[in-house]
């Protein structure tokens, strides 16, 4: 639809490549700003972040010329020629870069699955871009799939963020914020889910993949934060918000009854 944004001589920008731009330094802003807020040593977990878009980005792109080897196979230098054989895939990045952040974090002597949850909140913004420059490069005929992967990563990106908005503004839920990890595997699991969807509706090939990810993924979240959301009390207040909703309607009801009653001509006297 609109694979290059501005063409001038030699000069070329494609969209896809100025969305991964974008999505580059939206992540490192919200990194940055998200490792100093926590007291963080800026300059590893940037060097981490460095890391996983450079080998995230060209696991995708490994990862896409993976599944679509017959139009490289006859010329593997294709793999380079991103202009005229476009493709990325979401997934092999997602897979590389948790898998460099874990080995990263650790030999830098940082809590794996606290980096994880770091970099997943800037991810899910990050990954908007992501969707944003596949849904522009595609032509009009794909474009329903495209919208609906554009507004599940913004509603992604939503949801990642009220999390950790009512995890630290909460104090009911701070045990959460103390089991890292959290953020990544709600990111997961709401991903492979829109994958799944995504999939039954298109009739895709990885119905079972993504079917068993978003399962496994689940079980494991339930087991991980299994005792730390059984230690959240319900707000009392709500329930006694409930309470008090509820016993006023009763006696509204049994008042308009008792009208309804007096009203009736045809009551036996």
């Amino acid at each position: 639809m609109l694979p290059l944004i501005f063409k001038a001589g030699p000069i070329t920008i494609y969209t896809f490549g100025l969305m991964l731009f974008l999505a580059s330094l939206t992540g490192s802003y919200i990194v940055w700003k998200q490792a100093r807020r926590k007291g963080l040593a800026e300059e590893q977990i940037l060097d981490i972040l460095l890391l996983v878009l450079f080998l995230g980005m060209l696991g995708g792109r490994l990862g896409y010329v993976f599944m679509n080897s017959q139009v490289f196979a006859p010329d593997w230098s294709r793999i380079f020629l991103f202009a005229r054989y476009p493709g990325f895939s979401f997934q092999s990045a997602l897979v590389s870069g948790v898998f460099i952040t874990l080995v990263f974090s650790k030999l830098l002597g940082f809590v794996p699955f606290m980096v994880l949850d770091l970099l997943t909140i800037a991810f899910s913004w990050s990954a908007i871009f992501g969707f944003l420059g596949r849904f522009l490069e595609r032509p009009l005929s794909l474009w329903p799939a495209g919208v609906f992967m554009l507004c599940g990563s913004i509603l992604a990106a939503f949801l990642i963020n009220q999390i950790s908005a009512k995890v630290n503004s909460r104090s009911e839920l701070a045990i959460l914020s103390r089991q890292y990890g959290l953020y990544f595997f709600a990111y997961l699991i709401f991903i492979s889910f829109l994958y799944l969807v995504f999939d039954l509706i298109t009739k895709g090939n990885n119905i079972g993949v993504y079917l068993g990810v978003f399962i496994i993924t689940t079980i494991f979240f339930i087991i991980r934060y299994r005792k730390a959301l059984t230690m959240i009390k319900f707000p009392e207040n709500i329930l006694t918000q409930i309470r008090s909703f509820l016993e006023d309607k009763r006696k509204e009801t049994e008042k308009r009854m008792r009208e309804l009653k007096k009203e009736d001509p045809f009551e036996d006297k």
